[in-house]
């Protein structure tokens, strides 16, 4: 017996090994086919634009005219890029950098990145626009739960996201927007909830200046006008409630 469990042991190992090695082959493979589809995106899209925009985590929303990237894209068009990792650019290249409901799922070394990169990446008097859950509004919820706004939220969120307490005995109408403000710190990938000053102060620690909050969809800039998306996601009026947006200027 203690022949067989040591044989089935070093071939246990003997496999991991092999499949370790076989794994950063093709680990390998890929990035490098990453890397050169990323610099044919990179470089077509210099070339045919005059004005340079960075999106950065577009999901399926495209922008006409911007360099629209992804972690995941979803066709041959969108740049793949970790926006945890280190911008593929030179220094001083865009005029915008746009961002909406991406730096809540970064984790706090990946936001700072986000936005050193962001603020490298900008040309002097760029402008970055970010779209980011308000905790302000979680807080609002649960020191006012019975406003109507706030319980048609409640009622909202746990039908579409938690039908195992709305459908249940667990379900109470003094409670649910606790199992709906739990639900969201942790639901989707979030990793951290920001504060409009928050975000402020880690501007611009950076060195951004001129931060100020905007009203989604509007801007100065007709580049940064309407092009948030998430509302084509979640209700207007919600998209509304949870979300603010911040544009800083370097």
């Amino acid at each position: 017996m203690k022949k067989k469990y040591n044989f089935y042991m070093q071939f246990l190992s003997f496999t991991l090994v092999v499949n370790a090695k076989i794994n950063n082959v093709l680990y390998d493979i890929i990035i490098k086919k990453i890397k050169k589809k990323s610099h044919k995106i990179i470089k077509y899209y210099f070339k045919t634009n005059s004005e340079y925009c960075l999106q950065i985590g577009c999901g399926n929303n495209v922008l006409s005219n911007w360099l629209n990237s992804d972690i995941d894209p979803m066709n041959d068009e969108i740049l793949f890029l970790d926006a945890s990792e280190k911008f593929p650019f030179d220094n001083d290249v865009f005029q915008f950098v746009f961002s909406e409901h991406l730096i809540e799922h970064l984790h706090f070394e990946g936001v700072i990145n986000l936005l050193k990169e962001s603020y490298r990446t900008l040309k002097i008097g760029g402008v970055l626009r970010i779209a980011t859950p308000d905790l302000d509004f979680l807080h609002k919820i649960y020191q006012s739960p019975h406003e109507i706004y706030n319980q048609n939220y409640v009622k909202w969120a746990l039908n579409s996201f938690l039908k195992n307490i709305s459908n249940s005995l667990f379900s109470n109408t003094e409670i649910n927007h606790i199992y709906v403000i739990n639900n969201f710190h942790k639901d989707w990938g979030h990793q951290i909830i920001f504060t409009y000053e928050t975000l402020e102060f880690l501007l611009k620690v950076i060195g951004f200046r001129n931060v100020s909050r905007k009203e989604i969809g509007k801007s100065k800039y007709n580049k940064l006008t309407g092009v948030e998306r998430h509302s084509k996601s979640i209700p207007n009026q919600f998209n509304e409630m949870e979300t603010m947006v911040i544009e800083a200027l370097k």
